[in-house]
């Protein structure tokens, strides 16, 4: 392996590790929240009289629980945004580090951040869209138990004594589903935004899909690893053409927590290419990526 095959390989690992670990400190951050709630509800149930368990108490009860709710999407809204911010910083010093190694102008103007107020208001609907639903499953549990003449005990099992049963169970796995994917998109709209600010200089730059292979890859995603097309032209994924990873274009079972990257590839006449290798060469590269 040449040295910038060596420096090419492991500027994108790192990008890829960088990407993990604020996807994984991210979904604890936000599931720690929503178990708060969670304890909350459920505590402050518990300390409501046998008596109060009534259907003309259940207004009360749905109070307190819309607002431990708006807590818990106001605190996850910000937690989420300011991800965003770091998750499109990390990928634009990520590809220009990756750039730089194969000889591709990066010092150039930052993407324009439209990207990341398009991802976060994205981003923010979708929590609110999740604690609406929260919001009515918990109601439902509430209601219908009370209705039903369930006891105060099996009512609060329905909404749940743990973030791994009942309505928030549901509502966790959601959760994460979000952040990873959301988080995955502003790096794919951030890579790309950079490729194309690159080829402003190079016209015929060209860009690689690099996946994370292991037992969780899509095979469709595993198959697409090292697929090498110009700067504008989409790769073809699954039968879909997606420009980057992540792409909305693209189905929710095609995009949703999807870990892959695209990285800028030099011209296939530039000098630096022979020492890169040629496309057959650079898929088998992408298998040392992960």
């Amino acid at each position: 392996m040449t040295r910038i095959q060596r420096q090419f390989i492991s500027r994108i690992k790192k990008s890829i590790k960088q990407a993990k670990k604020l996807d994984d400190v991210t979904v604890k951050g936000i599931l720690t929240y929503l178990n708060t709630s969670r304890e909350r509800i459920i505590s402050n149930l518990a300390t409501i009289p046998p008596e109060k368990w009534k259907a003309w108490y259940l207004r009360e009860m749905l109070g307190m629980i819309d607002g431990e709710i708006r807590e818990f999407t106001e605190r996850t809204t910000l937690a989420l945004n300011g991800a965003q911010i770091q998750a499109f910083e990390l990928s634009k010093d990520a590809q220009d580090k990756i750039g730089a190694t194969v000889n591709l102008r990066t010092f150039i103007a930052e993407p324009s951040r439209e990207i990341l107020t398009i991802g976060q208001d994205y981003s923010a609907m979708l929590i609110r869209g999740l604690s609406d639903d929260l919001r009515k499953k918990v109601s439902a549990d509430l209601s219908l138990g009370i209705i039903s003449g369930k006891t105060p005990f099996e009512i609060m099992g329905d909404i749940g004594r743990s973030i791994n049963k009942g309505t928030f169970k549901t509502i966790a796995d959601r959760a994460e589903t979000i952040v990873r994917t959301e988080l995955g998109r502003i790096s794919g709209m951030t890579d790309q935004a950079r490729i194309e600010q690159m080829a402003e200089y190079e016209p015929k730059e060209r860009k690689e899909w690099i996946s994370v292979i292991d037992e969780r890859t899509r095979p469709e995603h595993a198959e697409a690893n090292g697929q090498i097309v110009l700067w504008d032209e989409p790769f073809i994924v699954g039968n879909e053409e997606l420009m980057y990873p992540g792409d909305p274009a693209g189905s929710a079972w095609n995009t949703l927590n999807c870990r892959c990257k695209s990285v800028p590839l030099p011209p296939e006449e530039a000098p630096v290419t022979a020492k890169l290798g040629r496309p057959e060469e650079l898929k088998k590269l992408a298998m040392e990526v992960i």
